[in-house]
């Protein structure tokens, strides 16, 4: 005789018992996926696999390696295709990972691979799985979409090393970010002049004059910069398709 499949039938059982309230929210999406996920429980779901993280690194302070802050925040991402709401994570950005509570006292490193997105106190993160070789891969902030544009910007950490009598520790610090432009999911890489020229050649005279326009914004703000010329390269585009 087979053995029963007991999660088969706990799940079974769950979805065929949903009560009225539940069967009404099950009509929106997120309000089903989220009823799933509190009646199998994430650390059941697909989500919760992957490994112990370990700190490579010593803080004392709160210049430390993460977005924002050490704890965890609730936030949403879609993993292997499938959504999930309303997780504990938290991002390392110097190690480029994204981090959720585990069942232990550690936390839970996932797949970064099959990350596709992730939303985190206000942040709106792809996963751009390139080779680590490109020049544009990983997790990217999506700073403005438009048309068929996004403006990506690359959070980026520095660090600082100390030694003490007894011991080492590092204080981390904001880095230069890094920006990129997708064009139809086409990624080039937008850190310079040269780079926008080189995904926009056909604007090479009306980008140089932006630029020569707005050399002190790009130095105080460069978001503010970056999205100015991401609309700026939106609009040339529809010219450029109305003229043809």
């Amino acid at each position: 005789m087979k053995s029963l499949n007991w999660p088969f039938l706990f799940l079974f059982s769950a979805i065929i018992n949903i009560p009225p309230l539940a069967a009404q929210e099950a009509q929106d999406p997120m309000a089903a996926y989220k009823w799933f996920d509190a009646v199998v429980g994430k650390e059941n779901t697909g989500l919760f696999n992957g490994i112990e993280y370990i700190e490579q690194h010593v803080t004392v302070n709160d210049r430390q390696k993460f977005l924002g802050s050490i704890y965890y925040s609730p936030g949403s991402l879609v993993y292997e295709g499938q959504p999930y709401y309303e997780v504990d994570m938290k991002y390392n950005v110097y190690d480029d990972l994204l981090l959720l509570r585990g069942t232990g006292s550690k936390p839970l490193q996932i797949h970064q691979s099959r990350i596709a997105e992730f939303h985190l106190d206000g942040y709106d993160f792809i996963n751009i799985n390139a080779d680590t070789t490109a020049a544009v891969h990983g997790f990217y902030e999506v700073l403005l979409e438009t048309g068929q544009l996004k403006l990506l910007k690359k959070h980026r950490k520095k660090y600082r090393k100390f030694l003490d009598r007894s011991y080492t520790y590092y204080e981390f610090y904001d880095d230069t970010p890094g920006y990129a432009i997708a064009i139809e999911e086409d990624f080039h890489p937008a850190n310079s002049r040269r780079e926008v020229i080189s995904a926009f050649p056909g604007n090479a005279r009306e980008i140089r004059r932006f630029y020569r326009e707005r050399r002190k914004l790009s130095k105080n703000n460069p978001d503010i910069f970056m999205r100015e010329l991401a609309g700026r390269l939106e609009q040339l585009s529809h010219s450029n398709t109305a003229g043809k």
